[in-house]
């Protein structure tokens, strides 16, 4: 179902596409695009919603059918487990009877005549019977003695051949409750066996086999009792046998596994049946299979109504569209015609309006252009009349504008001749301010030829400067180091006088006058440090100065002058340095000088590019003018 409604919307979707495609289309009229716009916009939502109204009833029937259909089954399986508890329920009532499982343990050998034996042989009959009539679709119930002896009531359906087969398939059964078919007895299949084996629970021995022929009927009648649809199939089976069927007709056809599960899946594979299966408690198959006509048959008129009304509904869309579209087309046609006149060249048409809609204002819009285009040519007509008139006056003053023009080419000619000689003399100004520049350019490289020159005489004389103080310092080191040896020389006079003043204190009385002689020389020996130790002082204080002076001197790049020890030095040195800054006051002069003529280069180049733009000019006019 659900891949017919997705073919159904492919098609929709296609048909979306083609008339899309074909409003795409420019050569398509407008008429046919209003018709199968409405048609479209009519069509679409009505079928749309038509398939879908149809398609969401069928699922949502389909499944309550579903739902029902297997509640149907369910309630089946459970009617036919009512009917198969009810006969083993007769069974248990003969297996839970004491009396009777006590007489089915005597055998002929227990009585003491037969008199006895026949009357309980009665009276398991009785009891049997009265099974028989609680139920009549019992027919036939038959007890085998474990020695082979046989009772049996009802209908003459136990024959010993079948007592005997089902006894076989009982052995081994534990006593539980077993059904049996025709097909498993080889016997007609008008009825089931009930099979069960009764047991004597006192002793805890087996008492004999008990057989119960049901008529099957009575399982068909399940099914005739329920009011089924017309092609409606029901039917009752076990492994191999069709127990009981809707039709009567098939009860007994045998049917195993492998058959019916090829019949179910050929009947859902042709989409046209729906299956519903449930096992009854004795493992009996019921089984329902429901036509889909049956079931869809209301359905199905409803949606051949829905097709109908359907199609009702796009007649009158067609029409509808058909006679909207012939409107608004009908209109634009003949405003169309009248444009086409217009087009030719008559503007003394005017199209019809109708009503006040887009057609109507689009033809009222039409005339009233064809009405200002008419005035407009009329105003050109007589605009042009005027021209012709004008032009023949231009004609005239264009005559007198010749000979203007020949008296201006002359004057032309003159500028001309004069602006070409003031490029030239230009031209020449720039000759001369371009060999001015040279010269310029030439002191300029001199004035640097003399700094260079004054600066190296500067460092010149201040490394002079600074040898010389170097010497000097030399000079006064040398002297330093005879100070060192002349104070030595009064340590050790010093020591001496120490000496002989220790050697005089020895001699006493005798060496007081050596004493005393010592003692002075030991005062020189004082006085000699103290003059020596002033003269490392001054001569500390001069090299102190010496180096402050190479410091300065190092720092300024050689501008200062170093120290000496003399006067004569220094005043060497103060005019060194006097010479000094007149070198550097010529060098601030010369750089004076420099920076000037650096200006003027600048002013050159200036007047130079003014006069070259002045002949440009001037050559442009001449040009201009020639």
């Amino acid at each position: 179902m659900s891949h017919k409604f997705n073919k159904i919307i492919s098609s929709i979707l296609q048909l979306v596409r083609n008339i899309i495609s074909v409003f795409s289309f420019p050569n398509i009229s407008l008429r046919r695009k209003l018709i199968i716009a409405f048609l479209g916009v009519s069509i679409i939502p009505i079928v749309l919603v038509a398939v879908f109204t149809f398609s969401n009833a069928r699922v949502s029937i389909e499944e309550q059918v579903g739902l029902f259909s297997q509640e149907f089954i369910n309630q089946t399986a459970e009617v036919i487990n009512l009917k198969l508890t009810d006969f083993e329920r007769s069974s248990m009532m003969i297996q839970t009877n004491s009396e009777l499982i006590t007489l089915l343990r005597f055998g002929p050998e227990d009585y003491d005549n037969q008199w006895e034996r026949l009357q309980d042989q009665r009276s398991i009959q009785d009891f049997l019977n009265s099974q028989l009539y609680a139920n009549d679709d019992i027919r036939s119930i038959a007890i085998v003695k474990t020695n082979g002896e046989k009772i049996i009531v009802g209908d003459d359906i136990l024959t010993d051949e079948l007592l005997s087969t089902l006894v076989d398939l009982a052995q081994g059964t534990g006593g539980s409750v077993q059904w049996y078919t025709a097909i498993q007895t080889n016997q007609a299949s008008n009825y089931v066996y009930l099979v069960r084996i009764l047991s004597d629970l006192r002793r805890m021995t087996e008492a004999g086999t008990l057989v119960l022929a049901v008529r099957t009927p009575a399982f068909a009648r399940v099914f005739s009792d329920m009011s089924l649809a017309e092609g409606t199939e029901t039917f009752l089976l076990d492994d191999t046998y069709v127990v009981a069927h809707s039709n009567s007709e098939l009860i007994g056809v045998h049917l195993s596994s492998e058959e019916l599960q090829q019949y179910l899946s050929q009947k859902q594979a042709a989409s046209d049946e729906l299956i519903y299966t449930d096992t009854t408690i004795n493992d009996w198959q019921v089984v329902t299979s429901i036509p889909r006509d049956v079931l869809f048959g209301s359905l199905n008129q409803v949606g051949v109504a829905t097709g109908i009304l359907t199609m009702l509904c796009i007649i009158v869309a067609v029409i509808v569209s058909v006679v909207i579209s012939l409107g608004i087309s009908n209109g634009l046609k003949e405003v169309q015609d009248v444009m086409k006149l217009a087009e030719a060249g008559q503007l003394n048409i005017s199209a019809p309006v109708r009503g006040q809609n887009e057609v109507g204002v689009l033809a009222a819009s039409f005339n009233s252009m064809v009405s200002n285009i008419a005035s407009l040519v009329s105003d050109v007509q007589q605009a042009n009349n005027k021209v012709l008139i004008e032009a023949k006056e231009m004609t005239a003053l264009a005559t007198n504008s010749a000979d203007v023009v020949d008296q201006i080419a002359m004057s032309v000619e003159s500028i001309a001749a004069g602006a070409s000689s003031q490029a030239h003399e230009a031209q020449q100004s720039s000759e001369i301010m371009l060999n001015l520049a040279d010269r310029i350019e030439r002191v300029v490289k001199s004035v640097q030829i003399v700094s260079q020159l004054t600066g190296e005489v500067k460092i010149k004389l201040a490394k002079l400067i600074q040898n010389d103080a170097g010497r000097q310092k030399e000079r006064s080191d040398q002297i330093i180091k005879i100070i060192t040896a002349i104070e030595d020389i009064s340590e050790q006079t010093n020591l001496l006088a120490l000496n002989a003043s220790i050697e005089a204190a020895r001699a006493g009385d005798a060496g007081r006058g050596f004493s005393v002689v010592a003692e002075e020389v030991g005062n020189l020996a004082l006085r000699s440090q103290e003059a020596t130790k002033m003269i490392a002082d001054i001569v500390i204080d001069i090299q102190n100065e010496f180096r402050e002076i190479n410091k300065v001197i190092s720092e300024a790049g050689g501008s200062r002058i170093a120290d000496d020890a003399s006067q004569e030095q220094l005043s060497t040195a103060v005019a060194f340095q006097e010479m000094l800054g007149t070198m550097e006051d010529m060098l601030r002069c010369i750089q004076q000088v420099n920076q000037a003529v650096q200006e003027m280069i600048e002013y050159k180049d200036k007047s130079v590019a003014s006069i070259e733009n002045i002949a440009a000019i001037a050559q442009e006019s001449a040009s201009a003018t020639q």
